[in-house]
Parts: structure tokens; sequence; C-alpha cells
């Protein structure tokens, strides 16, 4: 009996270590070793202030077509995307939080995030304080993988 069982696990043992890593598609493996990088610059004037649907929390959008965000892209790829915050142009994976101070000594925190559908990106602003200033201009890095 204790041979029967020591080959069943012997068998159980070379089976688990059998490779069974799933196939990765022709389509995302291009897009692994060519990640494409798109700069997008939204204005001031660009962001699009909404309100919730209780009328109450403000926050702000931008909307960027995107093209190459096909429908099989959608399927395969990851997306991600980065802002540049300071003087150097550090990227900064989003969402990004961070805490502002105005001129008039305001302070408030903004959470910057994004998601994306086939054909475009939205990036998304929320202020900690209803009295905060709009968002400035900004750039954003999408990298399609």
């Amino acid at each position: 009996m204790n041979k029967i069982l020591l080959l069943f696990i012997i068998v159980l043992i070379a089976f688990s270590c059998n490779d069974t890593t799933n196939e990765i598609s022709v389509a995302n493996l291009n897009h692994t070793n060519n990640p494409t990088t798109i700069d997008v610059k939204v204005k001031s004037n660009d962001w699009i202030l909404n309100t919730d649907s209780v009328g109450v929390n403000k926050y702000y959008t931008y909307h960027s077509s995107m093209p190459s965000i096909t429908s099989s892209v959608f399927d395969t790829a990851t997306i991600n995307s980065y802002i540049l915050t300071g003087s150097s142009g550090t990227l900064q994976t989003l969402p990004y939080v961070g805490h502002i101070q105005n001129a008039a000594g305001t302070t408030w925190t903004q959470t910057i995030d994004f998601d994306y559908t086939v054909g475009g990106i939205n990036v998304y602003i929320t202020n900690s304080a209803l009295n905060a200033d709009p968002p400035g201009t900004m750039d954003f890095n999408v990298v399609i993988k």
C-alpha cells in the first residue's frame, strides 16, 4: 500500500512540475515587446466641470480620442497612464493624489484617475474642497503594452 501511495505522489509531483503557462496571443506579444507611448496635454480650459447624479459632488473630466486603442488592444493589452509632475518631468502613475495650496492659502487634496474605452481615455480630477481652484494645464503619458 505504501508503494502505491509513493508512486501516486511521484506521478502527482511530475505532472505538477509540467509547464502549463497560457499561450500569449500575437496581439498581446506585439504590445509587450513594442510599447506605444502617447503624450496628452490637457489645457486648463479643456477640463469639463461635472456634478454627480445628486448634484452635490463636483469633478472635472477630459476625454482624449485614441484610435490606437482598438477592440483588439482593449481586449489584450495593458494600458497605463502617468502624470508628469514637477519641473523635472517626473512621471507618477495614475491614480495620483496630490496636496495643493493656492496663493490665497486654501488647501485641498486632488485625486487624478483615468479609465479607457475602445477609441479613447477619460481623465478624472476630484478635489476634496468645493472651493478649490479648477485644474490647470497638465501633461499625461499613456502607455499601451
